[in-house]
């Protein structure tokens, strides 16, 4: 069934064109992902389809048995605004039915003398919200605040939004556009600001939804695993691909590949053009206008396929013996404690991912190891030549009356790059995709996404030899995020990244920190995806003995007496006694270990040749026989009692 069908939509924007003749159809079932560059459109289109703006061309219709909720990317609310109150501002149809129900049932109370026509009304609200489960959206909306860690048992629905982080925030957000019901999502930029549980949890939900959806996303994993249906702009044009993100990306690389052939087609003809343009006024006449502008088309053409990047790594200034070295540095505010005693050193090409779940201190953590804030114990000894870059979350920019040149001249004006050679700010920009004709645009006017890209490739062009990133992929583009991705494959220095992006996580850095929300900090040797497979296989193992166990218990029900034979009979044999006795002291013995080999990691020495992977191998060997001992002390310990 057809759900939404555009025809022939065109839209500018300051005169400047988005997108033009868009042509297509969301049908049920269409679990759509649409990408794009930076201001290319995709936040316009999307508004297009909730009808907060009109195309200039052409028309939009959307079947009458679709509703509509809608994830913004930023969440507005007031001061005083609770969760409860922060439900009832969205526009969404069961919400706006909720709404008008509390409204005239309110007039109906406070009235004495309540006129026939406003009892009607109450009657016509009341059933409408028993057909559409009206009654119970607060309910639902509650249940997926409790799901998502959002509701405090004593404040309920009362808890006030201002207190919250920034992730709690999104994570009410999600939680109010799934509560109503709708079929027919719109998400704009749905993990941002998220942890990775919570981006788990988020994707599990889409991939059971039974409606359909249009969401943006940096998100490539994300994409991969909930879309069925791809989306782009390029080029002015909205193109639509069958399949996830994986298979949009081989018909992308196919479509490249004609577009190579076209390219070597026009070079062709163009040097036939050319030769005929340089035979001046006499080989030409008036009725060859038509052909001049064919010549100029293709020049243009070639143009923008020029300004495509090449290698632009930058030479990074040199990073001595000594990098920078944490003593048991630690952090808390009032009774909470965010950063527990830790220790580790640094050493040259390490690339470190940190992970943990909101507000578990990630970001605290990059502030003290880049100076901003002081530890409340312990060191941060940093080495005269390491030389930070510190990508924040926020843009900052003191003067945006200034254009993009003229900041990034007060910034740099050349960059030295890896290869040798010496690159202008000019091309430094290009690499990074802001072209020539926006080099005298005032910051005022760029988007997010752009200002972010902006403060992005001041921090690379002045050479740092120590990146910090506090989720860097947020606001990005795709395009940028491989850009940034390229980028960092050759630098040289250090690199330390919150991100809650995994594909970045996987594609950047082969270590791991893990705050795991109470202060402590662990590590893991690989990216992402390997620990994520760790922590499956745990959760696994640990699983298969619970359900081994029920299965047990169902399968034998015995009389109260046997029961209590069986109990005798489950008593520690006498070489299970001397396992017993024996076990926690091997533990301990193992975990004495385990701090022995994390102090190798964070030594210097950690990185010379033959070490890491023997270190490695024997830092995973006793981590899994710790987990091993100590379930088999709880079993014998339980039979013990």
């Amino acid at each position: 069934m057809n759900l939404i069908s555009i025809d022939n939509v065109s839209k500018n924007v300051k005169e400047v064109p988005l997108f033009s003749e868009v042509s297509l159809g969301i049908d049920s079932g269409e679990k759509i992902g649409f990408v794009g560059q930076n201001g290319s459109g995709k936040s316009t289109f999307l508004k297009l389809l909730l009808g907060e703006t009109e195309p200039d061309t052409g028309t939009i219709s959307i079947n009458k048995n679709v509703s509509i909720s809608f994830l913004k990317q930023y969440q507005q609310f007031e001061e005083s605004d609770t969760l409860k109150s922060f439900l009832y501002k969205a526009k969404d149809p069961l919400l706006l039915l909720a709404r008008e129900y509390s409204e005239c049932l309110k007039k109906v109370s406070e009235q004495k003398n309540t006129s026939k026509h406003l009892q009607k009304k109450l009657a016509e609200l009341t059933q409408h919200m028993e057909e559409k489960n009206g009654f119970t959206i607060e309910h639902t909306y509650e249940s997926f605040l409790t799901e998502l860690g959002v509701c405090s048992d004593e404040k309920g629905l009362d808890q006030k939004l201002c207190t919250m982080s920034g992730g709690m925030v999104k994570k009410a957000a999600i939680a109010r556009t799934f509560a109503s019901s709708s079929n027919f999502l719109i998400l704009d930029e749905p993990t941002n600001h998220l942890d990775i549980e919570t981006i788990e949890w988020l994707e599990k939900y889409l991939l059971n939804f039974q409606g359909s959806f249009i969401l943006v996303t940096h998100d490539r994993y994300f994409l991969d695993s909930v879309c069925n249906i791809m989306l782009d702009i390029d080029r002015q044009r909205i193109n639509k691909y069958e399949g996830n993100f994986s298979t949009y990306l081989r018909r992308k690389k196919e479509r490249a590949e004609e577009e190579a052939r076209h390219d070597a087609r026009r070079e062709a003809i163009l040097a036939v053009e050319l030769e005929w343009l340089k035979r001046g006024p006499k080989a030409r006449s008036l009725k060859d206008t038509h052909r001049k502008a064919r010549i100029e088309a293709m020049l243009k053409e070639r143009r923008e396929e020029q300004e495509r990047m090449g290698d632009f790594s930058v030479q990074g200034r040199r990073l001595g013996s000594k990098v920078l070295t944490l003593e048991n540095i630690s952090k808390s505010y009032g009774n909470k404690t965010v950063i527990a005693p830790f220790s580790y050193e640094f050493t040259k090409g390490e690339r470190i991912g940190v992970i943990g779940p909101n507000s578990s201190g990630k970001s605290t953590f990059l502030d003290i190891v880049s100076g901003r804030i002081q530890t409340d114990t312990g060191e941060v000894d940093c080495s005269v030549n390491t030389v930070f870059g510190y990508f924040d979350q926020t843009a900052h920019f003191v003067d945006r009356n200034l254009t993009v040149l003229e900041y990034m001249n007060t910034q740099r004006q050349h960059v030295n790059l890896k290869n040798g050679t010496i690159c202008s700010i000019e091309q430094f920009l290009e690499k990074f995709l802001f072209p020539r004709e926006m080099f005298n645009q005032q910051l005022s006017y760029l988007s997010g996404g752009e200002l972010r890209r902006l403060q992005l490739i001041q921090i690379l062009a002045n050479s740092p030899n120590f990146l910090l990133f506090d989720e860097p992929t947020n606001d990005f583009d795709i395009e940028t995020i491989s850009l940034l991705e390229d980028f960092l494959k050759d630098f040289d220095g250090c690199i330390l990244a919150v991100s809650h992006d995994r594909a970045f996580l996987d594609n950047v850095t082969d270590f791991l920190f893990v705050l795991d929300g109470n202060g402590n900090i662990s590590y893991f040797t690989g990216g992402y995806a390997d620990y994520r497979t760790y922590i499956e296989a745990i959760e696994a193992k640990t699983k298969n003995k619970t359900v081994s166990i029920d299965n047990n218990d169902k399968c034998n029900p015995k009389s109260e007496d046997t029961k209590n034979q069986n109990e005798k009979s489950k008593k520690l044999s006498y070489n299970e006694k001397i396992e017993f006795d024996n076990l926690l002291e091997e533990i301990a013995s193992l975990e004495e270990e385990k701090k022995s080999l994390e102090a190798v990691f964070a030594s210097s020495d950690f990185a010379k040749d033959g070490l890491v992977a023997e270190t490695t191998k024997r830092y995973n060997e006793v981590s899994a026989l710790i987990d091993q001992k100590t379930f088999r002390w709880e079993e014998l310990a339980e039979r013990a009692e």
